[in-house]
């Protein structure tokens, strides 16, 4: 219930939500199913070395690119509504 309130509330106010510290595969069915667009933690990358980070960045790999050490993704299909 926390979780879809969080999400609901970010999309009410038009920000980008980010779920953070996704390490199994439940949870990010479960973060998919409720309709979150992005996500980081263990699942996807362990923490990079600094120097491997600002070359992700770098080469423009916004998907891919290491965000406070994790790999942010994107879990879903954007549904913000214009209104």
């Amino acid at each position: 219930a926390f979780t879809g309130a969080i999400l609901a509330l970010g999309r009410r106010l038009g920000l980008m939500v980010i779920a953070e510290g996704i390490e199994e595969e439940g949870q990010l069915a479960r973060l998919r199913s409720m309709g979150c667009e992005f996500g980081q933690g263990f699942l996807f990358a362990r923490p990079a070395p600094l120097a491997e980070a600002l070359r992700a960045v770098q080469d423009g790999d916004r998907l891919e690119a290491t965000a406070a050490g994790n790999h942010l993704r994107r879990l879903a299909p954007s549904i913000r509504s214009s209104d």
